[in-house]
């Protein structure tokens, strides 16, 4: 199992997926991590990824221990790496693909002030 705590640990706060996996060729494959739930659907949070890099990923969440919150997408320009699709505007169905840029917060979820705390429900599947 990768251990990508250790990684978001050893960058700091505010870790995007992009600073992840630069560098890490085993971290991609075919797979994206999607959003779902109550009103809403298909919002990409990141594309290319191997399904280890994923269970990972969501071993992290489920064990809250670190949590996402919504960053502009020049944050993952910066880092030198960005999706292709429309960025979302908000939190609603999309019929198609639409990315929503993230990084990584430490703490729990249930402990942040921050508006972009939202429990969410994670899937995998194949990029289309």
């Amino acid at each position: 199992m990768l251990d990508i705590l250790s990684q978001i640990k050893r960058r700091g706060n505010y870790v995007t997926f992009a600073e992840l996996v630069i560098g890490d060729e085993s971290l991609n494959g075919d797979r994206e991590l999607v959003l779902e739930g109550d009103g809403f659907s298909n919002i990409v949070l990141w594309s290319g990824m191997s399904s280890e890099f994923i269970e990972a990923v969501d071993k992290i969440l489920k064990e809250d221990v670190v949590h996402y919150h919504s960053t502009p997408a020049l944050t993952y320009l910066l880092d030198g790496m960005a999706l292709k699709y429309p960025i979302v505007k908000s939190k609603r169905h999309y019929k198609k693909p639409h990315w929503a840029p993230v990084v990584f917060v430490f703490g729990s979820v249930a402990n942040c002030d921050s508006k972009e705390c939202k429990k969410i429900t994670r899937k995998k599947r194949k990029k289309p």
